[in-house]
């Protein structure tokens, strides 16, 4: 009987949890770290990868892929001849 109540209050807790970061996710508050680009360029000027970069301060999968789609809307597009 008390696993059923502990597992219903489980169940609860994770509904609501989720109800929340939909309600913050369409407020736009989960946005995740900001880039430090002044750190970014001195370690770029050191001859640091991005890998080593994104290593050195722990990021987060979904960190890399805004950082790789923000390099690669800022890059030139190709010239096609």
């Amino acid at each position: 009987m008390l696993a059923a109540v502990a597992r219903k209050d489980y169940d609860d807790r994770r509904c609501r949890v989720a109800e929340g970061q939909a309600k913050a996710k369409e407020a736009g508050l989960c946005e995740g770290r900001p880039e430090d680009t002044t750190r970014n360029a001195g370690a770029l000027a050191m001859g640091m990868s991005w890998y080593q970069i994104w290593a050195r301060d722990r990021m987060q999968s979904r960190d890399h892929r805004r950082d790789r789609q923000a390099r690669r809307m800022s890059l030139p597009a190709p010239a096609f001849t």
